[in-house]
């Protein structure tokens, strides 16, 4: 059951996704002269262009060399602190003071973005199981076996009895907004 849950959040989130990138919006553009229809045209594709920011004409030269530069400054501290110490890289990296030297110069370069990924993944699991474990506890029966062990009575029972369908229409509206909202800040927490 917890494996059918999951495939089926998966599957909403990946469809809602799905749903929300092929939807269009018509404009009536019947009372415009041809010279508004083509600004228009021309300002709807400078907004598609803003809005994606991996395309190599929205990306600077700064952000660029900042990646790309990242690996070589880690290297060079590395290096310089090795040769402080009147030692080679290699020997330096060997050693447990090199090890320990790596990993504080790597933390001060990317600790920010790895405490991100690392925190948000975590909120999002905690979380997501809570409100997992909710819509069952409130949405999902209870399987109980009765009588002798040889041969029981499965009966389910539902664990709580709502005062209306729309009380339980409303819970299940609820469960999932939460389970939407909790995924969208955990991934701007990871991805932000």
């Amino acid at each position: 059951m917890k494996k059918t849950i999951l495939v089926l959040s998966f599957v909403l989130i990946f469809a809602t996704a799905g749903f929300a990138q092929q939807q269009s919006v018509k404009i009536d553009t019947s009372e415009l002269t041809e010279e508004q229809k083509a600004q228009l045209v021309l300002q709807i594709e400078q907004m598609k262009k803003n809005n994606s920011p991996l395309q190599p004409e929205n990306l600077s030269t700064e952000k660029v060399n900042e990646w790309v530069n990242l690996g070589k400054n880690i290297a060079l501290a590395v290096t310089t602190v090795a040769k402080e110490l009147g030692v080679a890289a290699d020997k330096f990296l060997e050693s447990t003071t090199g090890k320990i030297t790596f990993v504080m110069i790597a933390w001060y370069v990317v600790g920010d973005d790895l405490v991100g990924i690392i925190g948000g993944t975590i909120a999002w699991i905690v979380l997501a199981n809570i409100i997992i474990w909710s819509f069952r506890f409130f949405h999902m029966s209870k399987k109980v076996k009765q009588g002798p062990k040889d041969n029981p009575t499965i009966e389910y029972i539902q664990r709580y009895e709502f005062v209306s369908k729309d009380a339980r229409l409303g819970s299940a509206v609820v469960h999932v907004i939460a389970f939407f909202i909790t995924t969208a800040t955990c991934l701007t927490i990871i991805f932000g």
